[in-house]
């Protein structure tokens, strides 16, 4: 993916927002049939807001009661026509990540597509190598941690981080509630990917202050298990 990421979407009007929304959708290559469900979720949410009477601006408040009015009951199902409503839920976080982020991630990323900056990019190939030769990781184990933290490297432009030394501890925090639909243990790993990259770049004075002080534990219970998250051209 290019470096010419949207800005962080927020307070920008619910159409323009939905019109930006699905452009990403549709540059990321999602399925026609995955384009249509999103699309008509939007224009129910658009509608929606404007017979409510719930101003012209995506917000918390509109998305719980839109989802509120049109849930499907586990028993009922969504009637005739309406099974767009099937998947409203998933819909309606998708654009909220892309209202607060600029950004869509697919559940499967293909890493090998994404370009970073060039001076990103040599710091993770630093870090690669960091991990073989001082820490001893294995090829597979190395290659888990840099997919991850490719994705983390790839949404700084669009938090308006073009150098690491600028990465702050709110740039954490919001990577890490981007990915929080991805079940405890991922979590888990990710935050223990994101600290292992600090203390590098702590080291290598590319970081004027040691952040993972400022990354959370996450508690992995042992019979954890969250619902899957839609696939990106599943729906």
């Amino acid at each position: 993916m290019d470096q010419g990421h949207r800005a962080v979407s927020g307070n920008v009007p619910l159409r323009r927002l939905v019109t930006n929304a699905r452009g990403e959708i549709e540059q990321l290559g999602y399925s026609r049939r995955a384009r249509d469900r999103y699309r008509t979720i939007w224009q129910h949410l658009i509608k929606f807001a404007h017979q409510q009477h719930l101003g012209d601006e995506f917000s918390a408040p509109l998305a719980a009661r839109f989802v509120e009015a049109y849930r499907v009951g586990d028993a009922d199902g969504a009637p005739p026509g309406a099974g767009w409503r099937r998947y409203m839920v998933f819909g309606v976080k998708v654009l909220a990540d892309f209202a607060a982020h600029g950004r869509i991630v697919p559940a499967r990323t293909d890493t090998d597509k994404i370009h970073l900056l060039p001076a990103v990019q040599n710091v993770l190939r630093d870090y690669e190598q960091y991990g073989k030769d001082r820490l001893q990781r294995r090829p597979a184990t190395l290659q888990k941690r840099s997919k991850e933290l490719t994705i983390f490297l790839d949404l700084l432009p669009a938090r308006h981080v073009t150098t690491l030394d600028h990465v702050r501890a709110v740039d954490l925090s919001a990577f890490l509630a981007w990915r929080g639909h991805l079940q405890p243990h991922t979590v888990a790993r990710i935050v223990s990917d994101l600290r292992s990259l600090l203390r590098f770049l702590t080291l290598r004075g590319i970081l004027p202050q040691d952040l993972r002080a400022g990354l959370p534990s996450v508690r992995v219970p042992r019979d954890a298990r969250l619902p899957p998250r839609c696939g990106s051209r599943c729906c």
